[in-house]
């Protein structure tokens, strides 16, 4: 079974915050076997992200009103 990007980007960001932590996202991608670049479009995507995880959740919200 395959990890997708996503997950791993998640993964990394979570390791990152942990203050134990001594790696570096450069060591963490290669570790990972992704990019640093694909990291950074990453993270800076996550408001559309969360924007469309709202906009998903009150288009299910109509529908079971309907």
């Amino acid at each position: 079974m395959s990890i997708s990007p996503g997950k791993k980007f998640e993964i990394i960001a979570e390791t990152m915050r942990k203050s134990d932590n001594r790696l570096n996202v450069k060591e963490l991608c290669a570790i990972a076997g992704v990019s640093r670049s694909g990291y950074y479009e990453w993270l800076k995507a996550e408001p559309l992200r969360q924007r469309r995880e709202e906009q998903d959740r009150a288009d299910f919200d109509k529908i079971l009103m309907a």
